[in-house]
């Protein structure tokens, strides 16, 4: 077994070390002994010291002597530290939870304590100065000589662990928030003229200068000397460095703390990347700069030089360019690139202003350039003159537009902008083109290609010179003037006046009218009138399309004014004919129009007009029915959605209408009608059904006229007659929006009555036989309208008997007196029938429980033309016996 001999001089640092160790011990444990005997001296001394110099009211928890925390010097520890403020509002100056007076430890034993550093941990300090300029910091007395100087206070150096900072000057409207300062001033602070240094680390919450939050969030380090002139309370930075968000700036100045505060600095930054510096824009100044992101190397030079006081405020001056930048929409990625900036920024009490000597870039190809001023950031005051030569796609991109997912062209623009746009109080200059332009709206079916414009600028109105292109398949070209223009685009409450004359050739409103593409329909579609638009639209289009609707030569003045639409006069031709109109719509309720229209129009082909319009929806006269040309004026009102649908009970209209040359073809309701009298046992056998049917399937006249009014969802027919080649119809009656229906038709006896075998002639005297047709259109229900029949009798009898008091009056002068009898006129003879006919059928407007199997026969009255009825009937002039109702006396 061996032993391991250490070396001679490792023997020795070892006892070396040990009665190193032991003298430490004994030394610390000296000082902590003595550190405790003079405790109660030390912080008694220091306290009375303190308390001798406050003016101000302050306390503490506790005190005590340290010398660990402080190493290599001893300190005084004071726990819960207050200070008030030297404020009416005797609110907290100070306040930190532990606070350390450091002195050299030998002072110990020399028994004289000379105190030069404070340490302020954990805290808070609230610095302000009030409206009059009075602060509430100044809480020391003079220097007296009441404590003996065996304490001093002679601070060389302050360091702060974890404070916050506040300053706040009510007179100059200056505010800062410091959190989290940490770092040591040092200097010959109880001297009048000191050099000092500082380092720092805060964040600063919030700087204002007025209402302007110049930083916000921000961290900052700082690096400075100062030299302090107290006597003069001059204050000079040399070299500082300030780096905030690791942006680095060199500042030099000094600041001057008189009755009347002035400041005098000059910040300066070289090679400072774009991205950060643009992080340090005050947030009011960059509210979308969120959606860009910048690259580039800026250099800049500014000065902060003036006054401060209640009435003034420092004047900040920068100068500042770039080389080489780029500017990335986010989202898009589309960039300016080559980017050149040069210019300035100029801030004080009244006025804010940026000066932009140069900016240009390229745009994915493209140019922009802008110079100009931009002054009153809240109101701005522009005079800027911008030029570009872009793609309209990426203006889009670039710009975030996000509302068309379609936008191609190029966009040409040399205008210069000068006032206040959002006051309403500008010039705009220059001149806008667009080449190749292909636009469609998010969400919307509607297509622009082939668009081109000139738009002319003078001060608040644009001149469109020449707006070209399509629209679903539809031209247009539009040359007028846009008043307004400029304040419309940038407010909401104002509007635009378009005074402007429109050229088309093709105008198919059925697909500028689709709403969306999944539902295509000609039935799809949405009306809005522009809110905020007021336009007079002189019009000239050749063809015009709306659903199966077509119309041409269509010249027309459209007004729009404070949301009422009006076109008056327009003109077209449109199924062989002409039309003239006067229209007018305007809202009534969200989503609801209020439309009014007189129109006439001449020589009409029926048919094609039921075609063009669906046959107005209805399914009981059709297009193929109708056969004629149609004249009539219109007069018409309703209310109807912007679907376009039409609210029913509010449609009301007159319509005085003319059908010349006219022709009903194989009209399935005429057709009901035969197939009613074949079946029916009390007419049939004097009518040969196939031959009156036959009658029935063409009915051919040369002229027809009534006026038909519309009312409570109901057309209402007043009785007409209709005079045809093979058979004279009187038709009235009702025909409702539900399709119900209520008409009378009545057929001269000697139309109808055809069957030779039952000797019927005609009796010359054109009676009728009415059937009234009910029920709805889909189920008919027929039948002899007996109330009809016996006001024809009435009317046919009340015409004879005006007719014979006539004769009386000529012949034998009765009724001379009567103004209503008016003078007779000699019939043309006919030939005379012997045959009278009485229908008696049983039908609706009988008691309602009868029974139709009693009905009876119809009475056929055979009469001798020469019978007499008695033999004191009076007699005329000629001898003719009268009737005894003709026998009456004036």
């Amino acid at each position: 077994m061996t032993t391991e001999v250490k070396p001679r001089w490792k023997k020795i640092l070892i006892k070396t070390l040990k009665v190193l160790g032991i003298l430490f011990l004994l030394l610390f444990g000296g000082i902590f002994v003595i550190l405790r005997f003079y405790e109660d001296e030390v912080v008694g001394y220091a306290i009375n010291k303190i308390n001798s110099r406050l003016a101000a009211k302050a306390s503490i928890s506790s005190a005590d002597l340290t010398f660990w925390e402080t190493f290599p010097h001893a300190a005084i520890r004071f726990n819960d530290v207050y200070v008030q403020e030297m404020d009416a509002e005797k609110d907290t100056l100070i306040f930190a939870k532990t606070g350390y007076l450091s002195f050299n430890v030998w002072d110990l034993f020399s028994g004289e304590y000379a105190a030069n550093q404070i340490i302020v941990e954990d805290g808070f300090a609230r610095f302000k100065v009030n409206k009059k300029g009075e602060d509430n910091w100044h809480i020391l007395k003079p220097s007296a000589d009441t404590i003996s100087s065996t304490f001093s206070i002679d601070i060389e150096r302050i360091d702060l662990r974890a404070l916050d900072l506040s300053f706040e000057n009510a007179k100059t409207k200056f505010f800062v928030d410091l959190n989290e300062v940490n770092g040591e001033v040092k200097g010959a602070f109880g001297a009048d003229k000191f050099d000092c240094a500082m380092q720092l680390k805060t964040y600063v919450s919030d700087l204002f200068s007025g209402n302007t939050a110049w930083v916000s969030d921000r961290d900052i380090q700082i690096s400075a000397n100062f030299n302090a002139d107290n006597s003069n309370n001059k204050y000079e930075i040399i070299d500082c460095e300030v780096a905030i968000d690791e942006v680095p700036f060199l500042v030099n100045g000094h600041y001057i703390n008189t009755s009347t505060p002035s400041i005098d600095m000059v910040f300066n930054g070289n090679d400072l990347t774009l991205s950060k510096v643009l992080g340090l824009v005050p947030a009011s100044y960059k509210t979308t700069m969120e959606e860009y992101s910048a690259d580039g190397r800026v250099t800049f030079e500014a000065a902060l030089k003036g006054k401060i006081t209640d009435k003034e405020s420092p004047v900040f001056d920068a100068k500042f360019s770039m080389l080489d930048g780029r500017l990335k929409q986010k989202s898009s990625g589309v960039a300016v690139d080559n980017l050149q900036f040069s210019g300035g920024f100029h801030w004080d009490k009244k006025q804010h202003k940026l000066s932009i000597n140069t900016c240009k870039g390229n745009l994915e190809g493209g140019e922009v350039e802008v110079q100009g001023t931009v002054a009153d950031f809240t109101n701005p005051l522009l005079d800027l003159r911008i030029m570009a030569n872009v793609g309209l796609e990426d203006v889009r991109d670039f710009m975030s537009v996000d509302t068309l997912d379609i936008c191609e062209g190029k966009i040409y623009t040399q205008i210069g902008l000068k006032g206040r746009p959002k006051s309403n109080q500008y010039e705009l200059t220059g001149k806008a083109e667009l080449s190749g332009g292909e636009l469609r709206v998010k969400n919307s079916t509607r297509l622009f290609d082939g668009v081109g414009a000139t738009v002319v600028f003078d001060n608040k109105n644009a001149t469109v010179k020449r707006l070209i292109g399509s629209v679903n398949g539809s031209d247009f070209n539009v040359n007028g003037t846009l008043k307004n223009l400029i304040p419309f685009l940038l407010k909401e409450n104002e509007r635009l006046v378009v005074d402007a004359s429109l050229q088309s050739k093709t105008l198919n409103l059925t697909e500028l009218l689709e709403t969306q593409e999944s539902t295509r329909s000609e039935k799809d579609y949405l009306l809005a009138l522009p809110e905020r638009i007021d336009f007079s639209l002189n019009s000239q289009i050749g063809n015009f399309y709306f659903g199966k609707f077509e119309a041409n030569d269509i010249r027309g003045i459209i007004n729009l004014k404070g949301g009422k639409l009006s076109i008056d006069p327009v003109s077209f031709g449109t199924s062989g004919g002409s039309f003239l109109s006067q229209i007018s719509l305007q809202p009534v309720a969200e989503g609801f129009y209020s439309l009014r229209m007189a129109a006439s129009f001449k020589d009409i082909d029926i048919q094609k007009l039921f075609t063009s319009f669906d046959n107005f929806g209805q399914e009981f006269i059709m297009d193929r029915h109708l056969r004629g040309k149609t004249t009539a004026s219109i007069q018409m009102s309703f209310i109807m959605s912007n679907a376009l649908e039409i609210d029913k009970k509010t449609v009301n209209g007159l319509i005085d209408i003319g059908i010349k040359d006219g022709e009903l073809i194989g009209l399935e309701s005429l057709q009901e009608i035969a197939v009613y009298i074949k079946k029916n046992k009390l007419i049939a056998p004097f009518v040969d059904e196939d031959k009156f049917a036959e009658k029935m399937k063409d009915i051919k006249f040369s002229y027809l006229e009534n006026v038909i009014e519309i009312k409570d969802q109901m057309i209402i027919i007043p009785s007409m007659d209709i005079k045809s080649s093979a058979l004279d119809i009187s038709v009235n009656g009702k025909h409702g929006f539900d399709n119900r229906i209520d008409y009378t038709i009545g057929f001269r006896l000697r139309d109808i009555l055809l069957r030779k075998d039952r000797g019927e002639a005609d009796d010359g005297l054109g009676k009728q036989m009415y059937i009234y047709m009910r029920g709805t259109t889909s189920d008919p229900e027929f039948g002899l309208d007996k109330n009809a029949a016996k006001a024809d009798r009435q009317e046919q009898i009340a015409a004879e008997k005006n007719s014979i008091k006539a004769l009386l009056k000529e012949e034998f002068g009765l009724f001379k007196n009567d103004a209503s009898v008016g003078s007779y006129t000699p019939e043309t003879p006919k030939q005379q029938s012997t045959t009278t006919v009485t229908w008696d059928e049983n039908d609706p407007d009988k008691d309602a429980g009868a029974d139709q199997e009693q009905v009876e026969e119809p009475k056929i009255k055979l009469q001798d033309e020469g019978s007499e009825e008695g033999d004191n009937a009076k007699t005329n002039k000629k001898g003719k016996k009268l009737p005894k109702w003709l026998q009456e006396k004036d």
